[in-house]
Formats: C-alpha cells, sequence, structure tokens
C-alpha cells in the first residue's frame, strides 16, 4: 500500500522524506493537489518529484494520488465505523452484522499495512526450504497453530504443532533441515522466547509471528509483527488473533505458489479419489 511505504520510508533519501513529510501531514489537499503544488509546498524539484514516484512504483501523479486517496478513504470509513467502542450492551444483531466484518476488515488492513515485503519472501524461503516445519504455540495461540498446521499439511508440508519446549527433540533436529514457526500475542512470552532462544543456538532457523515484545522477536531469524493496537472491550485477543491468521495466510499462499504444480495435480487426484466413495 502507499500509505505503508510512505510511513516505512525505506531507502528514502532526505528529499523523499519531505515528499512523504507533505502528503501525510495534509491528507485533506491531495484532491486538488498537484504534482506542482506538491513540488512547491515541499520545497523540492520537480525531477526529485519523479523519482519519489518511481521509487514508490506507480506510473505517475495522478496514479498515486488516486491510489492514496482511495486508501485514505477506506480506512478512514473503517475508523469512523468501529469507533472507539463499537459494541454495547444495546448493540443490535443487525449493528453487529455491520460492524463486525468491518472490525475483521480493519484488523487484515492494517496487519497488511504493516508487513514487509522482503520479510514476507524471507519467511517463507525459510519455511519452503525446510524439509520440516515445527511449529510453537501456547494457550488460545494453539487455534492459529492447528490451523497453520492443517494448511501446511494440505500442500503437503510436513509439520506439528509443540505446546512446550522438547529440549531432547530441538536437538535432535540440529542438522535434519528443520524450520521453526513461532507464535506468540505479545513477543514476551517467556516460554516461546526461550524456545526461540534454543534454535537460534543451535542455528535452526526461526519465523516469529508475534507482537511488539523484543523477547522473543530478537531471537528469530525474521519476525512478521502483529496488529494489536484496536481496544474493544471483551474482544482485546480478537485483532492479535485475526492478524496471525492473516499472516499465516500469507505464508501459505507464499508456500503454495512455490510447488503450484505439484499442489494443484494433487488437489485433481484427491477429488478424483472422492468421486469413488
Amino acid at each position: 500500500m502507499i500509505i505503508e511505504l510512505l510511513e516505512e520510508r525505506k531507502n528514502f533519501s532526505a528529499v523523499d522524506c519531505q515528499i512523504a513529510d507533505y502528503v501525510l501531514h495534509h491528507p485533506e489537499e491531495l484532491a486538488s493537489l498537484s504534482a506542482w503544488r506538491l513540488t512547491d509546498a515541499s520545497y523540492t524539484s520537480k525531477a526529485s518529484i519523479f523519482r519519489f514516484l518511481r521509487k514508490l512504483g506507480v506510473s505517475g501523479f495522478p496514479e498515486f494520488k488516486s491510489r492514496l486517496i482511495r486508501e485514505l478513504d477506506q480506512l478512514k470509513r473503517l475508523d469512523l465505523l468501529l469507533g472507539e467502542m463499537p459494541f454495547s450492551a444495546e448493540t443490535t444483531v443487525a449493528q453487529t452484522l455491520e460492524v463486525l466484518p468491518a472490525f475483521f476488515e480493519s484488523v487484515i488492513r492494517h496487519s497488511a499495512m504493516m508487513q514487509n515485503v522482503h520479510q514476507i519472501k524471507k519467511a517463507g524461503a525459510i519455511l519452503h526450504s525446510a524439509s520440516f516445519i515445527d511449529i510453537y504455540c501456547l494457550g488460545i495461540i494453539q487455534a492459529a497453530g492447528l490451523a497453520a498446521q492443517y494448511k501446511f499439511q494440505s500442500i503437503g508440508r510436513a509439520c506439528a504443532v509443540h505446546t512446550g519446549i522438547n529440549d531432547h527433540y530441538m536437538l535432535g533436529t540440529k542438522d535434519a533441515n528443520h524450520a521453526a514457526l513461532l507464535l506468540s500475542f505479545t513477543g514476551n512470552n517467556p516460554q516461546i522466547a526461550k524456545i526461540a532462544q534454543l534454535l537460534k543456538e543451535l542455528k535452526i532457523p526461526s519465523v516469529g509471528i508475534m507482537g511488539s515484545g523484543k523477547q522473543a522477536s530478537s531471537f528469530c531469524t525474521v519476525c512478521l509483527p502483529l496488529y494489536e493496537d484496536q481496544n474493544v472491550a471483551a474482544m482485546e485477543f480478537m485483532d492479535p488473533l485475526y492478524s496471525m491468521l492473516f499472516i499465516i495466510d500469507l505464508l501459505f499462499v507464499y508456500l503454495h505458489m512455490r510447488s503450484y504444480e505439484a499442489d494443484t495435480q494433487a488437489a485433481k487426484t484427491l477429488r478424483d479419489d472422492w468421486t469413488l466413495y
């Protein structure tokens, strides 16, 4: 997303940052903003603007402006719909049917904005190159771990869910081409952090899907961040859970695309076999 690129500022020059700052701080001007006006307002040059647009991967200023306006409108609509506290004792079923999908959409959209394409590719490559994937998760997160296991196994990836530390097992997988997927809402769970540290010591590559805490994520080979900012009464676990499931789906699709032909043929064979019953 354009907003994500502007906020992330990866490989941005000082001039690029000036342009990004102006655009992000003056969203109300976007509709009438021209490339020439942006040049003057950001104290840059025409050439700087066009280099900036190429860096964002857009064909020109009209595409940049239309995409950014659309993204901002979508986020504004979701934020207004959700509000500070979208559910209360007076919430009707009809209102729930309207608000709850927006809640899920908001979690997924914010989660997508937080991801880095290169980190997704790196995480996917780690899991793709492994002969076996060990999934580590605790408590309610076991639901996400089991979902990951089912999806990965459905495309022929050998994997298993672990809900604790087994030092002997981990030591035995040191030279067995295993990779690990660690799941944590906070990134500070002591047991997950201990597992991550042991994996690093054993030189077993690991992918973390977790919150902003550094206790566990600092030991992971690559870490994909969770969205965890919404605060809805009695639903505080939902945003990191659905954010986690979304990121698992990103990895699932990555793995599926790496072996698309074989997976498609296997699915066809399975469907043909079912016709015999």
